[in-house]
């Protein structure tokens, strides 16, 4: 408790005192008086490196800058966002219609070159092994330029999720970036988006007004301030020190609406789970085991309790609005005593013993496997926890190094919405996959390569159907993103990403 306490102290220092004077600085530079403070959980440890991150922390801040090819929106339709329209060439060539008079903020026009650019740099060049690369866009193979604005992107095999994949591909600004290159590009950056960075600070990001933009904002500013702790984040708030807090924790929402302040609860493309890690001589080998921990574990409790009703029990391996959801399928349903007789069938009358890696984040986590843990030591399954911070966790996870019988993960199915986002971790063609499925695997992969949206959700439901009777983790819940404002207006979230463009403060609701 006093680690929280200091940390919320820390927090609320960092809004206060002589960090104040660079947000004058900042408004003076803009020309306006409305600049928005964010409280953020976390900002890129790889700063604005568009090589290296998808999905958060880099979607909280980045598309107040940056702009992609195309923009996922809150039902999981890609629509027109730099690219204004695409065509499938062949099974492996698509053509991109890009938007004109666009230019980056430095002046520099948006065309084909920026297009390519980013291909040759990102993808094939110096962000060959980062994580767009290998994580977002591993099929793309080459781009060749039409004229200024229509480029052809060339893929190794087909690809029908190119275009959603391309909703967090960031052009490059030709002349700025051969002049800094990628690391002072990644401190320094330049976008298409509303915003222009002025300064990245250590826990900071200041940004001003582009009103060149081709979607000019409303709001004269944007102050991100990184804030860990959610006790501090909501501190924060309620006491008028930002006007944003980002990912609350669910038992703030009731607190806060009776404090005036306002709450937008978001369906989040994340799902928590727990992973198995099936070797040899693991009694994890026996689906009836694998059977018995799902229905051990007392999920709807764990989302009206602990969650305080912000979340929904997962029923499959997706979440609302991504692709191929089945909305009449059932969670594996929560019955101890059948989870005990699965056991006793497969050969474990004593119960058995495991260990979990562990990643937690706030102390709602905490409290959520907490509960995990007590009803799977209730049927006898007893585990040992080994708790790491997440720079480790998630080396093991781009490596598959697992040393213990399960991890906790709460995947992330943005941009894509689609179930490949979390597959790719473990499928049958990973060297370390965890546990090896060849015929889930084998559906989900012939799925990726398939145009037909109905035979790709037929597949899907095959797979599901596999999972359910062996299954390969066990499914938790999906998450809900939970966001507290004051004296903010049109508030808009889409899969985790912010309109920074729309927003406005109450008192400029006359200012366009």
């Amino acid at each position: 408790m006093r680690g929280i306490v200091m940390a919320s102290w820390l927090g609320l220092l960092l809004l206060t005192g002589c960090d104040a004077n660079s947000v004058d600085r900042q408004r003076n530079a803009s020309g306006d008086d409305d600049v928005v403070r964010i409280a953020s959980r976390r900002l890129p440890p790889g700063f604005a490196n568009p090589a290296a991150h998808t999905g958060q922390p880099a979607v909280d801040i980045w598309p107040a800058f940056f702009d992609a090819l195309t923009y996922i929106d809150a039902n999981g339709n890609v629509v027109p966002w730099l690219a204004t329209d695409w065509t499938q060439l062949t099974d492996t060539r698509w053509r991109f219609t890009l938007r004109r008079d666009v230019r980056f903020s430095n002046g520099e026009p948006f065309d084909a070159n920026a297009v390519a650019l980013a291909v040759n740099e990102i993808l094939l060049g110096y962000g060959a092994r980062d994580l767009v690369r290998t994580s977002l866009l591993p099929t793309v193979v080459g781009a060749e330029i039409i004229d200024s604005h229509r480029i052809d992107i060339e893929t190794a095999e087909p690809d029908p999720l190119l275009p959603k994949r391309l909703s967090q591909f960031y052009p490059l600004p030709p002349r700025y970036f051969a002049e800094v290159g990628p690391k002072t590009f990644a401190r320094k950056p330049i976008g298409t988006g509303p915003f222009i960075v002025e300064r990245w600070e250590a826990g900071r990001v200041l940004m001003r007004a582009n009103r060149q933009s081709w979607r000019p904002p409303i709001v004269g500013g944007l102050d991100f301030i990184e804030i860990p702790e959610p006790i501090a984040r909501r501190q924060a708030i309620e006491s008028g020190q930002v006007q944003l807090a980002m990912y609350l924790a669910p038992e703030d929402i009731v607190d806060l609406k009776q404090k005036n302040i306002e709450i937008r609860q978001a369906a989040e493309p994340r799902l928590r789970m727990m992973v198995f890690v099936v070797r040899e001589g693991s009694p994890l080998r026996s689906a009836q085991v694998r059977l018995a921990m799902n229905h051990a574990i007392d999920k709807e409790s764990i989302v009206k309790y602990l969650l305080s009703g912000a979340g929904t029990v997962a029923t499959q391996m997706g979440v609302r609005g991504s692709e191929g959801f089945d909305a009449t399928r059932k969670p594996i349903p929560y019955d101890p005593q059948k989870a005990r007789t699965l056991l006793r069938e497969a050969g474990y009358p004593n119960g058995i013993d495991l260990e979990m890696d562990l990643l937690v984040v706030t102390n709602t986590d905490r409290a959520v496997f907490e509960a995990i843990l007590a009803d799977l030591s209730d049927v006898g399954v007893r585990i040992k926890v080994h708790t790491m911070e997440f720079e480790r966790w998630r080396a093991k996870l781009l490596t598959g190094d697992w040393q213990h019988d399960l991890f906790s993960f709460t995947v992330a199915l943005d941009p894509l919405l689609d179930i490949t986002k979390a597959w790719q971790y473990l499928t049958c063609e990973r060297p370390n996959s965890p546990f090896c499925q060849p015929e889930v695997s084998e559906l989900i992969e012939t799925r990726a390569r398939t145009f037909d949206r109905l035979e790709r959700d037929r597949l899907l439901r095959l797979a599901h159907d596999r999972m359910m009777a062996d299954p390969p983790v066990i499914l938790v819940h999906e998450m809900e993103q939970i966001t507290a404002y004051r004296d903010l207006e049109n508030l808009q979230v889409d899969n985790l990403m912010i309109r920074w463009d729309r927003i406005r403060k109450k008192s400029s609701a006359t200012h366009e």
